[in-house]
């Protein structure tokens, strides 16, 4: 099966079905899958063919779309570059996967060694003029994507996916709380990103409309595009789910028709969550995954919420979860250890990266650098990355117990607690934090030293905004850097 045929059924079964929303554009699904042919056509005749990489560097998300859907259906292999993350890291990876071709719709700088291509808005002109049908690939086990890794290094690892991997992948996104053909996805997460692009291709995998949002920037334009929409579906990262709290009103809430709201890549403190449920709207899910095997591994639906109020929930069904110590023995319910995670069609590795493949793919199971504690009942609570736990005078300190105490405090909006290295202490636990009003860094250190004793922060810092990476997941050696320089 190729990627694209997916596309193509929707468009046989319900052509004037609405597959994308742009701004005030709807494209449906036979118009976008007409796009995607007369693309595969135009670059066949550019001297692109299967297995070449491009990369894509798109304004228009629609553009984007059938551009993707495109180099899947001709089998070249396509590599969406990040826009906000700079030209260095570009050049880097189109190096790492030798680029034959950058396509975009806009003036973006040249990459070593590649040819430029302009893509043309009119692949998507609404005429039925008859497409190429003989630039289809076969798919199946041929690579068609690059994902990238939502690592917090400053180069991402990589993993090349196939037709038939992604296929396959899918049925784990199954569930009540995965999309379903009537869906609208609001898409508040670029496509350049690998969990936005992700997102709008689930989505569009089960015939759901993909509403693209991720162009507003206020808080107020996502709730008015939401309601006037109607979106029954969103992924919604940290930053924004703090810049819409403080503007919804406390007298209901304020998207009933949400079906699901997914939150992922955070500590979400239970005055958050309550706010959540009760003003925008009941139907929240938290969830944990990894970009590296693209799919989620556990999500917390409101009854888990309840009762293990801080947790990121279950396993999802055909996810194996457990919990192990440094031996790699299986630890018992309660104890805290690495996070390791098996689902069928695992990957085998990252691209060109062994040493990373060796520490992240081990005897089956991937390690994906978290520490966790599994309940009696199976519900997994995060304690940090492995790479971050303190060890502080030999006292282990988890940078989840420091930001579940600091997210109490009702000035917390976002906190993020990591090691320094000390000279006399091995590690010193510090903290950032994102305040909703404003509190004296000492009250704060105190009210962490009445909760946690010696384990509480030795310094707290105050920042306009916790850097993150492309999926929300906070950037901790970043933070370290900061506070490093406000230290000196």
């Amino acid at each position: 099966m190729n990627v694209a045929d997916r596309l193509a059924e929707h468009a046989a079964a319900m052509p004037y079905g609405v597959a994308v929303i742009e701004k005030h554009r709807i494209t449906h699904f036979g118009a976008l899958d007409r796009a995607a042919w007369r693309a595969a056509a135009w670059l066949r005749a550019n001297g692109l063919g299967p297995g070449d990489v491009v990369a894509l560097a798109m304004e228009s998300g629609v553009l984007q779309l059938a551009a993707i859907y495109a180099l899947a259906r001709m089998g070249a292999v396509q590599l969406c570059l990040p826009r906000a993350e700079g030209q260095p890291l570009a050049e880097r990876l189109a190096a790492r996967h030798r680029v034959a071709a950058i396509l975009s719709d806009r003036d973006v700088p040249g990459l070593a060694g590649c040819r430029r291509l302009r893509a043309d808005p009119r692949w998507l002109a609404p005429d039925a003029a008859p497409v190429d049908r003989a630039a289809r690939a076969p798919g199946g086990a041929a690579p068609w994507m690059v994902a990238r890794t939502s690592g917090t290094t400053a180069m991402p690892k990589t993993i090349v996916q196939s037709h038939a991997t992604y296929a396959a992948r899918r049925k784990l996104t199954r569930g009540p709380y995965g999309f379903e053909p009537g869906d609208r996805y609001l898409a508040v997460i670029p496509l350049d990103f690998q969990l936005g692009f992700k997102m709008c291709l689930d989505a569009l995998w089960v015939g759901a409309s993909v509403i693209l949002a991720s162009e507003l920037r206020k808080a107020s334009e996502l709730l008015e595009t939401a309601e006037r929409l109607a979106a029954t579906c969103a992924y919604i990262t940290p930053p924004h789910l703090h810049s819409l709290l403080p503007i919804l009103h406390t007298d209901g809430v304020r998207l009933p028709g949400l079906r699901v709201l997914r939150c992922g890549s955070m500590a979400m403190s239970e005055t958050t969550r309550r706010a959540v449920v009760a003003r925008l709207t009941p139907n929240l899910v938290i969830s944990y995954g990894a970009n590296d095997l693209d799919c989620g591994i556990t999500e917390a639906d409101a009854q888990i919420q309840a009762r293990f109020p801080g947790s990121v929930g279950k396993a999802r069904p055909g996810v194996e979860l457990e919990i192990v110590g440094d031996d790699q023995r299986t630890l018992a319910a309660g104890e805290t250890g690495h996070v390791r995670v098996r689902v069928p069609d695992m990957p085998a590795g990252y691209f060109d990266d062994p040493a990373a493949t060796a520490k992240a793919f081990r005897d089956g199971w991937f390690y994906p650098g978290d520490l966790g504690m599994l309940t009696a009942e199976g519900v997994l609570y995060l304690k940090g990355r492995s790479d971050d736990m303190m060890n502080c005078d030999g006292i282990k300190i988890f940078p989840a117990d420091i930001e579940a105490v600091l997210l109490e405090h009702p000035a917390v909006a976002e906190a993020a607690a990591l090691p320094l290295q000390s000279e006399g202490h091995q590690h010193i636990p510090v903290a950032a934090v994102v305040l909703r009003e404003d509190v004296p860094v000492e009250a704060l250190r105190d009210w962490c030293r009445e909760r946690l004793g010696i384990r509480a922060p030795h310094l707290i810092a105050r920042l306009r905004r916790l850097p993150r990476g492309d999926s929300g997941k906070v950037l901790r050696r970043e933070i370290a850097r900061l506070i490093e320089s406000q230290r000196k």
